[in-house]
């Protein structure tokens, strides 16, 4: 995503920037990132992914080969 700086903390990693498209952008780079791991049969990865993401109110929703998220 062009203009979002990831900054690790303490508690974990943070990003700021990115505009107002920044939330999408991220959310598809993460969707990107559960697609290969589901690809390589990395369940663990795709799961954690998808459950971080619903911990801060992202639902994926899979259907038919593809993935939506809402909010």
């Amino acid at each position: 995503p062009t203009g979002v700086k990831l900054e690790d903390r303490a508690g974990g990693t943070e990003w700021s920037g990115g505009g107002p498209q920044a939330l999408e952008q991220v959310v598809h780079l993460l969707m990107g990132l559960r697609q290969t791991a589901r690809k390589n049969k990395d369940f663990a990865a795709s799961d954690a992914i998808r459950d971080r993401l619903a911990g801060v109110g992202v639902k994926l929703e899979d259907r038919g080969g593809e993935t939506e998220w809402v909010r």
